[in-house]
């Protein structure tokens, strides 16, 4: 339901509604890879997580609600010694729509904008054709070259319609 805040499904780490994570879980089915409760996945070809390693996304974390014309500043933290580049991407209607956020493709350390990546929601709340207004936004990081360490925003945030 539209402007209903969705309940918490505690049980899993990274706190993504029950309905979004069975959504998640279906699409990632799809395509061949298992996500863990941790919040790494392993493919059929990628090496089991390390112990100690993490990429954990700070903000957009959950209830915040952006327009047209809004930064977004998403904020993370990573063990640099197995993540030094991230991919940033948005999240719509729960994951069923993915939008890439980062310019270059990733943001590697050393970058001004490594853990701190400022992001501006386009006029109109469209990029490239597709609308960005939803309920149920949330930004996904991943390792550039592989999704063996990623997060997710704990809870869904908002991106408004422009205002008339």
């Amino acid at each position: 339901m539209a402007g209903t805040p969705l309940e918490k499904d505690n049980s899993m780490s990274f706190g993504m509604t029950s309905a979004a994570v069975m959504l998640r879980s279906c699409v990632i089915a799809c395509i061949g890879v298992v996500l863990s409760c941790n919040g790494t996945t392993n493919g059929p070809d990628q090496e089991e997580p390390v112990p100690g390693t993490s990429l954990t996304v700070l903000s957009p974390n959950g209830g915040e609600r952006f327009s047209a014309g809004d930064t977004l500043r998403i904020r993370w933290t990573a063990d640099t010694d197995s993540v030094d580049d991230v991919v940033i991407k948005l999240l719509l209607d729960g994951g069923v729509r993915t939008v890439l956020i980062t310019s270059q493709f990733s943001v590697r350390i050393g970058d001004d904008q490594w853990g701190n990546y400022s992001w501006v929601v386009p006029p109109g709340a469209v990029k490239d054709t597709v609308s960005l207004v939803t309920d149920q936004a949330s930004i996904w990081l991943h390792q550039y070259k592989e999704t063996r360490f990623e997060d997710y925003s704990d809870d869904f945030f908002a991106i408004a319609p422009p205002s008339q």
